[in-house]
C-alpha cells in the first residue's frame, strides 16, 4: 500500500534496525514512509569505512530491506558525495514534509546533522531528530554545577543513580504504508571490488550481520556466556565474550534493549543469590557505560580523535618512525604476544580487548608512536570499526585522558603473557614459527638456550625477530620524553602572557602528527552511482584478506575507573624457573659426554655428534605437552583461527618423534626426556645396512640414561629405527647431504642424486626415491622427490609407500594415469589417518616412473618440479601448485591466501602450496589430488631433472638444463646444480635427481 505526498522521511544511517528505532516508529505514526539510506563515503574524510565494515554494511542493508518489504516499504538506497543533497532530492520527488533521523555523536555526524536541521528547515520540511544510540543523551547528564563529567567513574556512577531508567525499548511496527517513491527510483550500491569478494565470502561464515540477527546474538549470550564473563573476560583465546559490538556500531541492536535485558538478569540472579552472575553483569554494564563514555567525550570534546584530551600531552615528543610501525603491523616486533595479536589482528579483523590494550599500550609506550597513528590503523583492520570508541580506547592508553592509564608505566609484553596466556596457546596458534618453543621460553625466545631454540627450529633475527626495542632502553627513552614533554610544556606557558590552565581541550592550536603514507587515502572525488570511488591506499607489506574495521571493542574495554588497580594486577610475577637448574645441567652433560663417547668409539660420523646433542638437549629441556600439542585444534576466534597445527614453509621444523605415539607416550609418560632417535635414524648418509642395527644398539645403550625402563624402551625405539633392509635397497636411503648413481639394467641410463640439507634449523626435511626394478618381465626406474614441512614423518612415510601403493593398483599395467591418481588419493588418507603417530606436517610430491626405458609417467603435488630435456630444450613437465593460482579453489573451499609471514602466498597464512600430502588441519582447504603427465622417450629425449623448490626457486629450466646436459655422470649432474643453487643463496633443503637416457 502506497500514500501519496505529505509523506515522511526516515533517514537510515547506523541504526539498521526496525525495532527500538524511534525516528521509524516516529514516522508511521506521522503516515506514509520513505525509508533512504544515502552512502557518502567521502564524506568521512580520513575514516572512509574499510572493506570488512563495507561488508558488514552491504549485508545489513540488505537485512533491513527485506524486514521493510515484509512490514510495507523498501528502502530507497541512494550514493552521493554530500548527503543533505540526496535528501534534498528525495524531498523533491516524493513531496515529503518531514524528516526522521535518529542521532549520531561523532563530529563529522555532528556538523553534517546540522547541516541538514538548516538546509531542509530553510525548504520548510519540519525537521525531527531522537536518541535512539544511547541511554541517556550527553546534554542531560552532568554534575551538580551543570558541568560535563571529566572521568568515567563519576559519569558512570550518575548514568546509574539518574532519576529516571532509561526508555524502554520500542516494539517494531506491526505495518507501514508506504510513499509515493515512483520518482525516487534507488541507486545501485557497490561495496566491494572482485578482488575483495573472495576474502569477503569466508566472514560470513562467522557473522551473521542484520537486526534480527543481532537479537539472536543478544539472547545467546544472555543466555550463555553473560555468566561467566566475569572470569573469562582475561583470557586472550577466549569466545566468552558477546561480538555485539559490530552490531550495537551499526545499530542493529539497540543498547537500550542490552541494558534491560542484562539488568533484568541481573535481578534474577541476585534473588538467587548468584554471585559470579552479579558480578559478571556488573562488569559487563560497565563495558556499556563505557560505549556510553565515548560518545560522551566525543560530544562535549568534538576534536578527541585527532588532538589529546590532557593540553600538555601536545609537548609528548612522538618517535616518527615508520620502520617501527610496519613491524608493528605485520607482528615482527619480537615480543610474542605483541606479535601474535598484530597477526591475527591481521588475518580475522578481530582482537580480545586484553590483547587490544596490550598491542596499543606497547605501541605507544615502547615503540612511542604517535597514538593517532595505531587508532587510524585499528580504524583500518578491526571489525568493529567505530570512531568514537577508537579515540576513547586510544586516549586512555596513552595516557591523555584525567583518568587514562599512567603513562610513565611500561608493561613488560613477557609478564603480559604470563598472565593472558600462561600456557602459550595464543602465542602458538598465531605464530607457527615458535610453536615447538616450550612454554617456559614462549613468551621471552630471547632468553632460551641455543640448543632449546635448535630443536625448536627458531633462529632470532632470521625466522623470528629479535626485539625490535629492549624494554630497559624503552623505559629510558620514555622517562626522557616526559622530562622533555614537561620542560616544553612550562616554555610554553611562560611564552602566553596570560597563561592558560590545564585541562580539557588544551591543544586547539596544535596540529596532530601527519599519518604515515601507508594508512592515508586518496579517494575520486566525482559521484559515481554504480561504483564506488576508488581509493588508491594499499598495505604493500600485507597483501592480505584485511578485514578493515575498527576498535578497541567496546562491550569489553577495562573501565578507566579500575585503571589504578588494573595496574597493579598486571604486575604479574615473574616465573622463577626460566633457566635450567644446576642438577640439570649437569644432568644434560652427563648425557652429552656418554653419546659423545659412543660416537667416537664406534667411529660414527660426525653429523651424528651435532644430531644426538642437539635432540637431546631438545628433548631434556622440553617440556611433557609435546604431545597435548599435537591435539591442539585451531578455533574460530571468531572468524577464523589459522590452525596451530600446521606451519607456514618458511618455519618448518621436525616433530618430537618418540612423542608423536599416543601408545608409546602411555608406557613412557617421562620420553620428553629422551633422545629423539626416530629423528636420529633418518639423518644419517650411506651406510652399510647390516652394521646399522649394532651401531643403533650401542647409541640406545649410551643416550637413555635417564629412563628407568631401558629394556622396553630399547624394543620401541628398534622397532621404530631398525627398518627393513630390503626396503631400503628398494626405495633408497634418507635423503640428508647424501649422494649417489645407479643405472638401468642394460646400462643405457644411468641416474645420479644429490640431496643437501638447507640452512634452517631443522633436521633435513627431503627423501627420495631413485632405483630401476625389475617388475613383471619389466624394468622399471622409479623416481621421487619428497620434499617435507614441519617435520620428516610425513616424507619418510611416502618413500616407503607411495610409489609401492602406485604399483600395487591393479589397472596400473593398463592404465596408469587412474592408477597413479588412486594411489595418491589412497596414499594421503592413510597418512591422514595416521596423524597421530605421524605428526601434523605434510609433504610436497614429485613421481616419475620409467616403464622399458620408453614411456614416461610424471605426477606432482606441491612444488617440486620436473623438467625434460628433449633435444636441449627444457620442458617443464609439472604444474606449480601456489597459493595465488589456485585461489579460487582454496577459498571457495572456505581459506584464505596472505602473503604474510615472507612476503610469499600461503594458505591461510601459513602453507605456501596448494596441494600437498598430510597437512589434516588444513586438508579443508588444500588438494592432494596430483597433475599427471605422460610422454614417449624418443631419440631426442636426453635428461629428466627431478628436484625440490629450493633449486627451481633460483635455478631456471632452461638453464638447468644447460648445466646438466654439458656434465655426462648424472651424479656429477645433480652435485652441480646444487652447489649453482647454494651460490645463489637458496636457503631450503634441495634434493635433486638427474636421469640421462642415452649414455
Amino acid at each position: 500500500m502506497s500514500s501519496g505526498g505529505g509523506c515522511s522521511i526516515v533517514w537510515f544511517r547506523r541504526d539498521l534496525r526496525v525495532e527500538d528505532n524511534p525516528a521509524l516508529a516516529a514516522g508511521v505514526r506521522a503516515g506514509a514512509v520513505v525509508a533512504v539510506f544515502v552512502w557518502a563515503p567521502e564524506e568521512e574524510g580520513h575514516f572512509y569505512p574499510g572493506r570488512v565494515s563495507r561488508w558488514w554494511l552491504k549485508h545489513s542493508l540488505a537485512h533491513l530491506d527485506s524486514s521493510l518489504r515484509s512490514l510495507g516499504t523498501s528502502l530507497i538506497t541512494k550514493r552521493s558525495t554530500d548527503s543533505v543533497s540526496s535528501l534534498l532530492e528525495v524531498v523533491k520527488s516524493t513531496g515529503a514534509t518531514q524528516l526522521f533521523f535518529n542521532h549520531l555523536y561523532d563530529p563529522l555526524s555532528l556538523v553534517r546533522d546540522h547541516r541538514t536541521k538548516e538546509v531542509l528547515s530553510a525548504q520548510g520540511i519540519a525537521v525531527r531528530s531522537f536518541n535512539a544510540d544511547l541511554l541517556y543523551e550527553p546534554w542531560d547528564v552532568t554534575d551538580d554545577h551543570g558541568r560535563p563529567f571529566t572521568t568515567f567513574a563519576a559519569f558512570w556512577e550518575r548514568c546509574l543513580s539518574m532519576p529516571y531508567d532509561p526508555e524502554a525499548p520500542l516494539l517494531p511496527p506491526k505495518r507501514i504504508i508506504s510513499g509515493d517513491v515512483s520518482g525516487c527510483p534507488s541507486d545501485a550500491l557497490v561495496f566491494e571490488d572482485e578482488s575483495e569478494k573472495g576474502s569477503n565470502a569466508l566472514l560470513a561464515r562467522a557473522w551473521s550481520p542484520g537486526w534480527s540477527n543481532a537479537d539472536k546474538a543478544l539472547t545467546t549470550f544472555i543466555n550463555g556466556p553473560l555468566i561467566e564473563y566475569s572470569e573469562n573476560r582475561r583470557k586472550a583465546d577466549s569466545a566468552t565474550t558477546s561480538f555485539l559490538s559490530p552490531h550495537l556500531h551499526f545499530g542493529e541492536v539497540s543498547v537500550r534493549k542490552v541494558f534491560h535485558l542484562v539488568r533484568i538478569k541481573q535481578v534474577l540472579w541476585a534473588n538467587e543469590g548468584n554471585k559470579a552472575g552479579e558480578e559478571s553483569v556488573n562488569l559487563f554494564l560497565k563495558s556499556i557505560g563505557l560505549r556510553e563514555y565515548s560518545r560522551y567525550l566525543s560530544f562535549n570534546h568534538p576534536y578527541s580523535h585527532e588532538r589529546p584530551l590532557l593540553g600538555h600531552r601536545k609537548h609528548f615528543p612522538w618517535v616518527v618512525n615508520e620502520g617501527y610501525f610496519k613491524a608493528w603491523r605485520q607482528g615482527r616486533t619480537g615480543y610474542p604476544l605483541v606479535d601474535a595479536g598484530m597477526r591475527e589482528l591481521w588475518a580475522s579483523g578481530w582482537l580480545h580487548d586484553r590483547i587490544r590494550v596490550v598491542v596499543s599500550s606497547f605501541f605507544v609506550k615502547v615503540l612511542q608512536l604517535p597514538w593517532r597513528w595505531g587508532m587510524k590503523y585499528f580504524w583500518d583492520t578491526l571489525l568493529d570499526a567505530d570512531l568514537e570508541s577508537d579515540a576513547l580506547g586510544w586516549q586512555y592508553i596513552s595516557g591523555t585522558l584525567p583518568d587514562g592509564r599512567e603513562f610513565d608505566r611500561i608493561d613488560n609484553p613477557q609478564f603480559q603473557g604470563y598472565k593472558f596466556d600462561p600456557n602459550g596457546e595464543y602465542v602458538r596458534r598465531w605464530l607457527p614459527e615458535l610453536a615447538r618453543l616450550p612454554t617456559e621460553w614462549i613468551h621471552h625466545p630471547w632468553n632460551a638456550p641455543e640448543p632449546v631454540l635448535q630443536a625448536a627450529g627458531i633462529e632470532l633475527g632470521s625466522n623470528y625477530p629479535l626485539p625490535i626495542v629492549g624494554i630497559d632502553a624503552a623505559k629510558a627513552r620514555l622517562q626522557e620524553a616526559l622530562s622533555e614533554m614537561w620542560q616544553q610544556e612550562a616554555a610554553s606557558r611562560a611564552a602566553i602572557e596570560n597563561g592558560i590552565e590545564e585541562g580539557l581541550g588544551d591543544s586547539s592550536e596544535s596540529a596532530p602528527i601527519a599519518f604515515p603514507q601507508d594508512i592515508q587515502m586518496a579517494e575520486n572525488h566525482e559521484t559515481l552511482r554504480d561504483n564506488p570511488p576508488m581509493t588508491v591506499r594499499r598495505y604493500e607489506d600485507q597483501m592480505v584478506p584485511s578485514m578493515t574495521s575498527s576498535l578497541v571493542r567496546v562491550e569489553e574495554e577495562e573501565p578507566s575507573s579500575e585503571i589504578r588497580n588494573l595496574a597493579e594486577e598486571s604486575r604479574a610475577e615473574v616465573p622463577m624457573n626460566l633457566n635450567a637448574t644446576d642438577q640439570e645441567l649437569a644432568a644434560r652433560n652427563t648425557l652429552n659426554q656418554a653419546v659423545l663417547q659412543t660416537v667416537r668409539s664406534n667411529n660414527l660420523p660426525q653429523f651424528y655428534t651435532s644430531e644426538v646433542l642437539r635432540n637431546a638437549a631438545e628433548d631434556s629441556t622440553a617440556e611433557s605437552s609435546s604431545s597435548s600439542r599435537r591435539e591442539r585444534d585451531g578455533g574460530v576466534v571468531p572468524v577464523w583461527s589459522p590452525s596451530t597445527s600446521s606451519y607456514s614453509e618458511q618455519f618448518v621444523g621436525d616433530e618430537n618423534g618418540i612423542a608423536s605415539s599416543s601408545s608409546y607416550l602411555q608406557r613412557h609418560p617421562q620420553s620428553h626426556q629422551i633422545v629423539n632417535c626416530r629423528r636420529l635414524s633418518q639423518t644419517g648418509g650411506h651406510r652399510s645396512s647390516n652394521d646399522w642395527p649394532a651401531k643403533t644398539d650401542e647409541l640406545l645403550t649410551a643416550s637413555f640414561l635417564f629412563c628407568k625402563s631401558c629394556s622396553s624402551l630399547k624394543a620401541d625405539i628398534k622397532s621404530l629405527l631398525v627398518l627393513s633392509t630390503n626396503k631400503f635397497q628398494y626405495f633408497g636411503v634418507r635423503s640428508s647431504s647424501s649422494s649417489g648413481k645407479g643405472r638401468s639394467h642394460e646400462g643405457l641410463m644411468k641416474y645420479g642424486f644429490s640431496l643437501v640439507k638447507g640452512k634452517a634449523n631443522h633436521p633435513m626435511e627431503d627423501y627420495h626415491v631413485a632405483k630401476f626394478v625389475q617388475i613383471q618381465e619389466h624394468e622399471l626406474g622409479l623416481f621421487a622427490i619428497y620434499d617435507g614441512h614441519l617435520g620428516d614423518s610425513v616424507p619418510a612415510y611416502l618413500q616407503k609407500h607411495l610409489m609401492s601403493n602406485i604399483l600395487k593398483e591393479e589397472e596400473f599395467w593398463v592404465d596408469p594415469n587412474r592408477s597413479i591418481t588412486k594411489a595418491y588419493e589412497k596414499t594421503d588418507q592413510a597418512i591422514l589417518s595416521h596423524s597421530s603417530d605421524l605428526g601434523r606436517g605434510g609433504s610436497t610430491a614429485v613421481t616419475a616412473i620409467l616403464i622399458n626405458g620408453q614411456k614416461l609417467w610424471i605426477a606432482n603435488v606441491g612444488d617440486s618440479r620436473a623438467v625434460l630435456s628433449s633435444g636441449g630444450q627444457a620442458i617443464q613437465m609439472t604444474i606449480d601448485h601456489e597459493p595465488n593460482t589456485e585461489r579460487g579453489i582454496i577459498e571457495n573451499k572456505g581459506g584464505f591466501v596472505s602473503n604474510m609471514p615472507g612476503d610469499v602466498p600461503r594458505v591461510n597464512g601459513q602453507l605456501a602450496v596448494s596441494r600437498a600430502f598430510g597437512d589434516k588441519s588444513l586438508k579443508l582447504h588444500l588438494r592432494s589430488d596430483p597433475d599427471i603427465r605422460d610422454t614417449i622417450v624418443d631419440i631426442n629425449t636426453d635428461i629428466l631433472i627431478l628436484a625440490s623448490d629450493g633449486l627451481w626457486k633460483v635455478i631456471a629450466n632452461q638453464e638447468a638444463v644447460d648445466i646438466a646436459r654439458k656434465i655426462k655422470d648424472p651424479q656429477k649432474a645433480a652435485k652441480q646444480l646444487i652447489a649453482e643453487a647454494l651460490k645463489r643463496d637458496s636457503k631450503d633443503d634441495i634434493s635433486c635427481i638427474v636421469v640421462r637416457f642415452r649414455g
